[in-house]
């Protein structure tokens, strides 16, 4: 589902995606981190007006997908996307462990 409205956004129900978004964990030299991407399939207000959360809330997703990731079907989806994220150069910017812990207080 994509949400073109916010009245519309059915929060209760939303995939893991759209409940960390608009950050989405990629993995590079087997170090988790975080980047939002450049092109995106729909308009949303968080990436034009650059929104990007709360530092606890960046904090909470990452923490999150450290967890998810210890799941190995999950854990090769991420490395998947992350190696055509990556390829693409489909990033505005990566948010390692360092950058979300010790400058997002």
């Amino acid at each position: 589902m994509v949400c073109n409205l916010e009245k519309e956004c059915l929060r209760d129900l939303r995939p893991i995606q759209c409940r960390t978004y608009p950050f989405e964990p990629i993995i590079i030299n087997n170090q988790l981190k975080l980047i939002v991407q450049k092109v995106q399939d729909h308009k949303c207000p968080l990436i034009s007006k650059k929104i990007y959360g709360e530092k606890q809330f960046i904090k909470g997703i990452y923490l999150g997908w450290e967890e998810l990731l210890k799941i190995s079907e999950i854990k090769a989806h991420i490395e998947y996307d992350s190696k055509l994220i990556m390829e693409e150069k489909n990033y505005q910017f990566i948010l390692e462990r360092k950058d979300i812990f010790n400058n997002h207080k």
